[in-house]
């Protein structure tokens, strides 16, 4: 981790206690060259040797000491940067007709004096060396919020901060900063004058209440403030007064002696108290205890050392909201615990600091904890909905019926170790709270903070105050506080993870009032390689199990068997691979193995090493001892010749220590793995599937990984056997994969970029250059230039019909994922062309093959997503083509007005790199494809039932439908059409292909889709967005000005219109409505563009130019979200499976036939005719308004299938437009057959056909 203030000299006044010494130790500990200055010599001295930096007597109400502080400074450093004013006075709280003018010279001296002294005598060094300085006053929020009976004392502080705001502009153009920070009064030397009696406890508290902030400031505060302040990241930063406010009131946060080593962003979440009914609380006697970094084994924050008498409070506030919270329905719990796994996700990065310092590992360690503790969260979510909550039963006696109901037990009681502190917090705490328990967590003495943050974010996310509790307790206090919980009547389940001892007693006093318990002990985990073992794999996933953490996990490695035959190649590649880690403090950058927790693990695993080695072990790696120096650190040991008599083959290790044992047979590793009193993990690696299900079979162990080193998920049950524990957490198979959509939306991005990045194209320079092609306004524009153009436009277009007339045949013989495949091949490639042309020719077969692969892109994309998107979604994940579309085209925007500015350095480079930017989006959609699931329309067609099936379920899977009826329905609707359709087919005579031209309502669908892409594109966006630098320069623009208004144009649809539009189409329930307002928007704002240009292009109005700049912006508001996401979800739903290709494809050649016309001859015609060109799109959409209105059906919220309905068809089987009754009845019958192996001619009356 790199120091903020590393190789800087800084100066701290008042440095040997309150304030000054937190700021020195801060300083210190970010690389700073400290000197502290104070009165008190002896006190001075104590601090400057604790804290290993310098120290001065001096007064700083005299100038001449302060001289002596520059010289010392250049003497021992060469150097001088920071200055923090920190010394000051204060005379006792009293009335002001009361005070003297001893209180009055005494707080002028020494808080304005020495800031007067200081400025004077140092400010001329900064100067004459023209070098940077930093002074910052510790000031007081007495100088901005008065307090009554201490005028002078504010007036002094008012002074200070406001002489530091005036210097801060006299002296920033020499680069010397001032700035103020700001307490409120803090526990110092000088508390009891502010508060004006004693510093007692009770007296502190009653003052605490009147100050405006809510508590005192501690050191720590004012050090993270002037660390801030003084480091190179707050180098713009002058004239500001600080006032430090890490928490919000004196309950969030206990006083905290030691000064954070680390800073947070959100300051609300780290609190150094207990929790307790939605409030921080201290330990009932003030009782405090310190947490150790094992990352430096000192103390840097404290919390409070609860006792039995803090147990009390806690469980009532448990059982207490029991009695409502128990009550609330599974789905209000669900919403719940989505909701905090939200907010956790949010603190993820400040938690896992946190983490480090608590635990000691890497912070890669404690942000992957953090992302395993959310899938608790994440699933139990899910399980609170989709748990079994009762039964009935018929009874062996007549007319007798059985019936369970399952209820929440009432108050949890977590008991929650030090190594995994946050996943197991919330593997517990979220199991009770989505079975409606509430939950009292006992922290780890190490650990004790990520538990009262993650409970305090429950709140946040709106669990009732009460319905999770967390106490705090050192070591001392922890066996009582244990008993206390598991003996109290009201708590009627216990967690426990932590060893067997323990676990053993917990059991023994839940068992006198037969609580239910789980618990889930220590481990001694074997992990078996074979001699056919994938040996990579197996060495890839030992290194992680073993020496993650330092080894401190129950599911740790710790005996690794290896079968002879490879035992000595084996030692030897894991010696070398173990010697490549790197020990050291977690938030060290390269640090890859962190400290040990406890120094009491250090103690037991040099017991279990030296006794393995006086029994013969031999050491290949390490010395199993700690390493000198702070912290808890060993590094990692290897021990072989291991026998089955020694200590550490036997017992729980939790230290990186590893003994490798040789075996020769099945039988006999499968005894020696289970000759242990332990039984949590084993793990077996070979390629024999025999001998796996052998091995699974006869190892003891409560889990077991084959051929994989960690086999703990939320998703498995969690537990043991033996001394292991009893009982499991988790459990139950979910698993949703939503990454369909955004996978296929790159190929919606490639369309979008490829389509538009030829608009700042024509706005570079170095391309007219390259290619001898006249820029505007010089001869031979209107010809040869506008030609090129017209051509590049052209040529893409016609490659873009093409394709999408390839995909008519294509997507049905070949599937939508392998169309997809190929159309990101042609796009890629197409790229790849234009941005390496040598000549014009290549460029303009670039755009050709772009074109194509585009024309497929643009086909295929929305077709499979319509397919894949359940009905009342369809709106917002179709949606998503067009999202990304114009995400292409803002891309394409902003890149080429960021390449504009190499024009002069490197021109060809301003042109080339926005055109190979093309191969980026297909890139990732053809490796993304591979992970993408086919068609389930189409696998049905294809007769592949059982994959379609899979697909489905797979989609629809939910904590909602734990029975799987979304999927029931949807896959016998789709294959009861099919069969209709193709019967009706049969009935016909003719295939899919003539079934177009001879079928009327077919041949209405090809009409209609035709005219949606047609016609939407004739509504003048590609117009506006290909010609727009040209439009912006008619308008007055100039130079870069017409690309960043292009971009910031396309911005606007990316970010907000396009989105919105997907949004609205599965609240709006009308398609049409939606397409018929964006077509009018569209008409309004091109009328009020063309008058514009009429009147004002040419000319210097700057106010009518700059309307018709509106109406651009305004052009799109409409066009954004009404037009350009409904051009394609309603495509994409109007055909049957029979014709949708053909459908969709006929569709999108409108389109680029209309774009092939436009942009054709939009450059000639605005050459020719100017503004008046704008009439094609004001003619059109007045004409096609009307059509839409009376011509093209309603289609939103129905099913593709039941769409049919809508022009006239057949439905095979309707769902989701009948009475609930009906589709109850439909409900019940698929309930009884297998869907995926019915026959299609299943019982239409069920289905209300």
């Amino acid at each position: 981790m790199s120091a903020r203030l590393q190789g800087k000299v800084a100066v701290v006044t008042g440095g040997a206690s309150g304030f000054g010494k937190g700021v020195a130790a801060k300083f210190v500990s970010e690389g700073a060259n400290v000197i502290i200055t104070d009165l008190s010599k002896e006190a001075g001295e104590a601090v400057a040797s604790e804290l290993n930096c310098l120290f001065l007597r001096a007064d700083v109400t005299k100038p001449d000491d302060w001289r002596t502080v520059l010289s010392l400074a250049l003497d021992k450093f060469k150097q001088l940067d920071i200055v923090i004013n920190n010394a000051g006075a204060t005379y006792a709280n009293k009335p002001t007709e009361d005070a003297t003018e001893a209180d009055f010279d005494l707080v002028m001296n020494v808080n304005v004096k020495s800031v007067f002294h200081s400025t004077n005598i140092l400010v001329p060094y900064f100067m004459k060396e023209k070098r940077p300085g930093c002074f910052i006053q510790v000031a007081s929020t007495a100088g901005t919020r008065p307090r009554p009976n201490l005028t002078w004392y504010n007036a002094s502080k008012a002074a200070a901060i406001n002489a530091t705001k005036t210097m801060a502009v006299e002296y920033g153009p020499h680069q010397i900063r001032f700035n103020s920070v700001s307490p409120v009064v803090g526990s110092t030397g000088m508390t009891h004058l502010f508060i004006g009696k004693p510093d007692t406890e009770e007296n502190r508290k009653g003052f605490v209440s009147t100050i405006p902030l809510g508590r005192p400031s501690t050191p720590s505060d004012i050090a993270n403030a002037c660390c801030y302040l003084a480091s190179d990241e707050a180098n713009f930063i002058t004239g500001v007064n600080l006032e430090t406010r890490t928490m919000a009131n004196t309950q969030q946060q206990g006083s905290n002696p030691h000064s954070l080593p680390f800073t947070i962003q959100n300051n609300d979440l780290l609190h150094l108290n207990s929790y307790v009914h939605g409030e921080f609380v201290s330990a009932k006697d003030n009782g405090t205890f310190d947490i150790i970094d094992p990352g430096t084994g000192e103390p840097w924050a404290t919390c409070p050392d609860c006792n039995v008498a803090d147990v009390e409070p806690a469980i009532a506030s448990c059982y207490d909201t029991f009695q409502s919270y128990s009550k609330t329905t599974p789905r209000q719990r669900a919403k719940l615990l989505m909701k905090w796994h939200e907010l956790i996700l949010e603190s993820k990065e400040d938690l896992a600091k946190i983490l480090v310092h608590e635990t000691g590992k890497t912070l890669a360690e404690a942000r992957g904890e953090i992302d395993y503790a959310l899938t608790f969260v994440w699933w139990f979510s899910g399980e609170a909905d989709r748990g079994e909550h009762g039964t009935t039963m018929t009874c062996s006696v007549p007319g007798r019926r059985g019936m369970t109901n399952k209820r929440p037990i009432g108050v949890a009681a977590a008991l929650v170790p030090w190594n995994f502190p946050i996943a197991l917090a919330l593997r517990k705490a979220a199991a009770a709270l989505a079975a409606g328990c509430t939950m009292v967590i006992k922290t780890s003495p190490e650990t004790p903070l990520t538990a009262v943050s993650v409970a305090h974010l429950a709140t946040k996310a709106g669990f009732p105050a009460g319905a999770l509790n967390v106490l705090t307790t050192s070591l001392e206090n922890t066996p009582a506080v244990a008993e206390a919980m598991c003996l109290d009547p009201r708590v009627k389940k216990v967690s426990f993870t932590g060893s067997t001892r323990v676990g053993k007693l917990i059991s023994t006093l839940c068992a006198k009032d037969l609580k239910k318990t789980t618990l889930e002990l220590g481990g001694n985990c074997p992990f078996i390689v074979f001699d056919d073992a994938n040996v990579n794999q197996a060495m890839e996933q030992l290194m992680n199990l073993k020496w993650r953490h330092a080894g401190q996990a129950c599911v740790s490695s710790n005996r690794l068997f290896v079968q002879s035959g490879i035992y000595d190649s084996f030692v030897e590649k894991l010696v070398s691979q173990a010697k490549a880690l790197k020990t050291g403090h977690g938030m060290e950058e390269g640090t890859t193995m962190g400290a040990l927790t406890t120094p009491r693990g250090l103690d037991k695993a040099e017991e279990l090493y030296k006794e393995a080695v006086d029994k013969g072990a031999k050491t290949v790696l390490g010395n199993g001892k700690r390493e000198n120096g702070r912290g808890y650190f060993m590094k990692p040991t290897i021990l072989t010749n291991m026998a089955d008599d020694m200590a550490i083959t036997h017992d729980e290790i939790f230290a990186p220590v590893l003994g490798i044992y040789r075996f020769d047979s099945e039988e006999e590793v499968t005894k020696r793995a289970n000759d242990t009193p332990y039984g949590l993990t084993s793990y077996v690696f070979t390629k024999n599937v025999d001998r796996l299900m052998r091995m699974f079979e006869n190892l003891d162990a409560g889990m077991i990984g084959l051929n994989v080193g960690n086999c703990s998920s939320a998703e498995a049950p969690f537990g043991g056997i033996k001394d292991s524990g009893h009982g499991k957490e988790s459990g139950k198979d979910v698993a949703i994969d939503e990454l369909v959509t955004v996978a296929v939306a790159f190929g919606s991005l490639t369309y979008g970029y490829c389509s538009s990045v030829i608009g700042s194209t024509i706005g570079q320079p170095g391309w007219y250059n390259f290619f001898n092609l006249p820029m505007q306004g010089e001869p031979g524009y209107g010809t040869t230039t506008t030609q090129a153009i017209s051509t590049a436009n052209g040529i893409y277009s016609a490659g873009g019909a093409i394709g999408t007339l390839f995909i008519m045949w294509a997507a049905t013989a070949l599937g939508r994922k392998r169309s997809i495949q190929i159309g990101g091949a042609f796009a890629l490639l197409g790229g790849a062309l234009q941005g390496g042309a040598a000549n014009l020719g290549m460029f303009q077969a670039g755009r050709f093959l772009a074109g194509l692969g585009i024309g497929i892109l643009v086909t295929v994309c929305p077709m499979y997503m319509g397919e894949l998107a359940p009905h009342d979604k369809r709106g917002w994940l179709v949606g998503h083509h067009a999202i990304f579309l114009v995400f292409g085209y803002m891309l394409s925007g902003w890149l080429g007005y960021a390449c504009y500015f190499s024009t002069e350095s490197n021109p060809d480079f301003a042109w080339r790199f926005p055109l190979c930017m093309q191969c980026l989006a297909p890139l990732v959609l053809l490796i993304t494809s591979a992970w993408i699931p086919e068609s389930p329309r189409w696998l049905l067609q294809k007769g592949r039932v059982e994959d379609a099936w899979e697909v489905i379920r797979n989609l629809r899977a939910s904590p909602e439908d734990p029975n799987e009826q979304v999927a029931r329905e949807e896959i016998y609707q789709i294959k009861m059409q099919l069969a209709l359709d193709t019967a009706k087919l049969e009935t016909l005579g003719c295939g899919p292909w003539m079934a177009v031209f001879k079928k009327k309502s077919y041949r209405k669908r090809m009409i209609i889709g035709f005219l949606t892409q047609w016609g939407a594109e004739f509504a003048g966006p590609l117009i506006i967005n290909n010609y727009s630098v040209i439009l912006y320069t008619n308008l007055g623009q100039t130079g870069s000005m017409p690309l960043l208004l292009s971009a910031l144009w396309l911005t606007t649809a990316g970010i907000i219109y396009n989105p919105l539009g997907a949004w609205l189409h599965d609240k709006i329930n009308s398609r049409r409505w939606m397409f018929m307002a964006g077509l009018f928007g569209c008409l309004i704002t091109t009328s009020g563009l063309a008058a514009c240009i009429a009147e004002f292009s040419g000319t210097s109005n700057k106010a009518g130019n700059a309307a018709g700049v509106f109406f651009v912006f305004l052009y799109l508001a409409f066009q954004g979200t009404l037009c350009d996401t409904t051009m394609y979800i309603y495509v994409s739903e109007i055909f049957p499976t029979e014709i949708r290709p053909i459908g969709m494809g006929f569709s999108l050649f409108g389109q680029f036939a209309s774009t092939l016309i436009l942009l054709q001859t939009a450059p000639i015609g605005f050459v020719n005719v100017g503004w008046k060109y704008y009439l094609v799109i004001i003619v059109w959409c007045i004409f096609f308004i009307p059509i839409v209105y009376f011509y093209f059906p309603e289609t939103a919220n129905l099913s593709l299938e039941e769409i049919s309905a809508r022009f006239g068809d057949d439905v095979a089987v309707h769902v989701h437009d009948v009475p609930e009754e009906q589709r109850k009845e439909l409900d019940n019958y698929l309930n009884k057959v297998d869907v995926a192996h019915m026959e299609d001619s299943g019982p239409k009356s069920k289905a209300g056909a």
